[in-house]
């Protein structure tokens, strides 16, 4: 499992995401997006035991996308990436065709 860090260091590594940082919540929006949304991930927060928590905008996936992973995705349409690999993060990225 990806420890916080890791995770962090995954969604830094894509230059056209923006950081933003609140109190210990990190979010990465996507400024050039055509989208209204322009958040990609929100909430992301570091525990006591160096594992994480967050959440993947789902919203403007493409319909094929949403339906791969429909089973994980919240009423908010929204996608926890708790427990998520390093590939499975970067996966989520590439399939939002940002």
């Amino acid at each position: 499992m990806l420890t916080f860090n890791q995770a962090i260091k995954i969604f830094q590594s894509y230059s056209e995401l923006n950081e933003k940082v609140s109190g210990n919540r990190h979010r990465f929006q996507v400024p050039q997006s055509l989208q209204r949304g322009k958040e990609l991930a929100r909430e992301i927060k570091c525990n006591q035991d160096g594992s994480y928590n967050g959440y993947i905008n789902a919203k403007y996936m493409p319909a094929n996308i949403k339906q791969k992973y429909a089973h994980i995705t919240d009423s908010r349409q929204m996608i926890s990436i708790k427990g998520l690999t390093a590939l499975q993060l970067r996966q989520y990225k590439t399939e939002l065709h940002l």
